[in-house]
C-alpha cells in the first residue's frame, strides 16, 4: 500500500515527522520531498539537514548527502549526528581517509557510541585493502635513483635548467599526450563484475535482460516509467560496483582469505593477540549488519575454534570473546528462524557470563533468551528471563521494550491482570521517552488486554490514541488497521449496552407480572430467610 505524503501546506514539524515515517518505511523519494519542503520553511535546521542527508545516502547520492551535512556543521561544528553522516557520505564516495577523520572526531566527542568505532574500523580496512599495510608494502633502494640527485640529494648539486626551457618542454610533452589516440577502456569480464557485486550480480544480469527485451517494457501502461526505473536500478548497481572496487579490490580479497585462514603468530604479545580476536568479532558483526547470516555463523565458529586453542594466560579475554561469539552465532541462527539452535547459543553466552561474573554478558544473554523463548511460544520461561533482565536496564527504550514484552507474554498466557500491570509500565516509559512508535505499540497492547477483559470503553480509548499517533507520523497502513479494530470495539460496546438495557427491562416486566418490584421482592426474600424483622426494615449485622 502506498504511503501518503504530507498535505501541500503544513507546519515545519509535520513535514519532518512525515519524512521520518516515510524513511522508516523505505519510501526514500517521498521522504526526500517531505524533508525538502520542511527545509524550504526552515533552511538552517540542522536536524532536518541531517535527516535529508541520511535519506540521500539511502538513495545512493553521497555527494548531496555531503552538502547537507556540511550545511548542518556550519550551524554546529560539534553536532554528532552531522559528523557521523558526513563520515558515512565520504566513505560511500570512496574517500576513506577523510571518512576516518570524521569518524575519529565523532568518537572523541561521544566515545560510548559504537557507530564511530565501527566506522574507524571499516575505514581502516578499506584503506588497507586499497594500499596495503606497512607489513605488506616495503620500499627498496634498487633501480635508478638519479632523480634524487637532481632534487639536490646527491653529493653534487646540479645546475637548474632555465625556467623558460622547462616550460617549452612541458608544453611539447602535453601536446604530444593530447595528440596521442586514447585507448578504449577494456570491457570488464563477467567474472570480475560477479566478484565485485557478489550476491546481487544475478539481479543485475536479470535487469539487463529485461532492458534488452523491449516487448516486456511495452506491456506496462506506464512504459516510460518502467524503463526509467530499470535503467536507474542498473546504474545504482554499477555505482555500488565501483564502490566495492575501491573498498574491497579483487586482489585484497585474496589477502583477506589468507587472513581468515591464517593462525595468529605465536610471537604476538598478549595485547596484539587480543586485538587480533577483537578484529574477528568485528568481522562477524559486519556480516550480521550486512544480512549475511550464514557467513556470520561460519565465521563465528571459525574464530571460536581458534580461541579455544588459546590458553587463558595467552588470551586473558578468552571467556569474554567466546561468550560474544556464542551471542553472535545465536543472532545469526535467530535471523534464519532457527530459534531452538539460537537458544542453545544464547544459553552458553549466559552460562559464561554467570561464571565470569560479567554483567554485560549476563544482560545481553537474558535479553536474547527472552526474545527467543517468546518466538518459540514458551511465554512462562520468557517472562522469567525478561524479569531478571529488568533491574539491569537503564535506558528508557530498553525499559519500554522489556515491560512491553512481559505484558505481551502474560496476555498470550491469559494472565490479564499481570499483563495489564506491565503494559501500564511500558506505556509510562514510552511517554517519558516520547517515542511515537512505542506509544502506538503500548496503547495497542493495553487495548487488547482490555478487550479480553470485555472492558470495551477502555479498549476503545487506547485504540483511539494509537490511531491518532499513527496518523500523526504518516503510518497509513497501521492507521487503517487500527481504525478497523476501533470500529469493531465500538460495535461490541453498543451490543453490550443494548443487552444490558434489555436485561433490565425483562427483570422489570417479570416483577410487574408478579405484582412486585425488585426492591419489594428482595425484602420478601430476606424475611423468608429470617434476615428481616417482619416490618420491612433492614437490620445491620455486626461482624463476629
Amino acid at each position: 500500500m502506498a504511503e501518503e505524503e504530507a498535505p501541500s501546506e503544513c507546519p515545519f514539524s509535520v513535514y519532518v515527522t512525515v519524512g521520518d515515517g516515510l524513511w522508516t518505511k523505505g519510501h526514500f523519494e517521498k521522504a526526500l520531498k517531505s524533508y525538502t519542503k520542511a527545509l524550504d520553511l526552515e533552511a538552517e535546521d540542522k536536524h532536518c539537514l541531517v535527516a535529508r542527508a541520511r535519506c540521500h545516502l539511502s538513495m545512493g547520492n553521497p555527494k548531496q548527502a555531503l552538502e547537507d551535512t556540511e550545511a548542518a556543521l556550519k550551524q554546529d561544528k560539534k553536532f554528532v549526528k552531522a559528523l557521523y553522516q558526513k563520515a558515512e557520505a565520504l566513505y560511500a564516495m570512496g574517500e576513506f581517509e577523510f571518512a576516518m577523520v570524521y569518524y575519529h572526531r565523532g568518537n572523541k566527542l561521544r566515545p560510548e557510541l559504537g557507530e564511530f568505532k565501527l566506522g574507524i574500523q571499516k575505514s581502516q580496512e578499506a584503506i588497507e585493502n586499497c594500499v596495503g599495510t606497512p607489513e605488506t608494502v616495503q620500499l627498496n633502494t634498487t633501480g635508478n635513483l638519479d632523480f634524487l640527485k637532481e632534487a639536490g640529494m646527491g653529493k653534487k648539486k646540479q645546475k637548474r635548467a632555465p625556467q623558460a626551457a622547462i616550460g617549452i618542454m612541458a608544453q611539447k610533452q602535453a601536446l604530444s599526450v593530447r595528440n596521442k589516440p586514447q585507448a578504449k577502456k577494456p570491457k570488464e569480464s563477467p567474472k570480475t563484475v560477479k566478484q565485485l557485486l557478489g550476491e546481487v550480480y544475478a539481479d543485475r544480469e536479470y535487469l539487463e535482460k529485461l532492458l534488452e527485451d523491449k516487448s516486456f517494457v511495452k506491456k506496462f501502461s506506464r512504459a516510460e516509467e518502467m524503463d526509467s526505473l530499470l535503467h536507474g536500478t542498473v546504474e545504482y548497481l554499477d555505482k555500488q560496483k565501483e564502490f566495492w572496487r575501491q573498498h574491497n579490490p579483487i586482489y585484497a580479497r585474496k589477502n583477506d582469505y589468507k587472513k581468515r585462514h591464517h593462525k595468529p603468530n605465536p610471537q604476538l604479545t598478549t595485547t596484539q593477540l587480543t586485538q587480533h580476536y577483537f578484529q574477528g568479532l568485528v568481522e562477524v558483526q559486519n556480516a550480521l549488519d550486512e544480512g549475511r547470516f550464514r557467513d556470520a555463523n561460519q565465521l563465528g565458529r571459525q574464530w571460536m575454534r581458534r580461541a579455544d586453542g588459546q590458553t587463558s594466560h595467552e588470551l586473558p579475554a578468552k571467556a569474554s570473546i567466546i561468550a560474544q561469539l556464542h551471542s553472535s552465532i545465536g543472532t545469526s541462527l535467530s535471523q534464519e528462524g532457527r530459534y531452538e539452535e539460537a537458544f542453545v547459543e544464547y544459553q552458553q553466552d549466559l552460562d559464561i557470563g554467570r561464571k565470569e561474573n560479567d554483567s554485560s554478558a549476563i544482560s545481553r544473554a537474558l535479553d536474547n533468551i527472552g526474545r527467543t523463548l517468546s518466538d518459540l511460544g514458551r511465554y512462562e520461561e520468557a517472562i522469567k528471563f525478561l524479569k531478571e533482565k529488568l533491574p539491569m536496564a537503564k535506558e528508557v527504550d530498553e525499559l519500554t521494550w522489556l515491560n512491553y514484552s512481559v505484558g505481551s507474554a502474560y496476555l498470550k498466557m491469559g494472565a490479564l491482570d499481570d499483563g495489564l500491570k506491565y503494559a501500564r509500565a511500558a506505556l509510562r516509559e514510552a511517554e517519558i521517552g516520547g517515542d511515537d512508535v512505542w506509544l502506538i505499540n503500548t496503547n495497542v497492547l493495553m487495548a487488547h488486554i482490555h478487550e479480553k477483559q470485555e472492558l470495551f470503553a477502555e479498549a476503545g480509548t487506547h485504540f483511539e490514541a494509537a490511531l491518532q499517533l499513527s496518523q500523526k507520523i504518516g503510518d497509513t497502513p497501521s492507521a487503517e488497521i487500527l481504525e478497523q479494530q476501533l470500529n469493531t470495539i465500538k460495535s461490541r460496546l453498543l451490543e453490550t449496552e443494548g443487552s444490558s438495557e434489555q436485561h433490565q427491562q425483562e427483570v422489570g416486566n417479570e416483577a410487574f407480572v408478579q405484582g412486585t418490584y425488585p426492591e419489594e421482592q428482595k425484602e420478601e426474600e430476606e424475611e423468608e430467610s429470617g434476615q428481616g424483622d417482619g416490618s420491612g426494615a433492614h437490620t445491620k449485622t455486626e461482624p463476629s
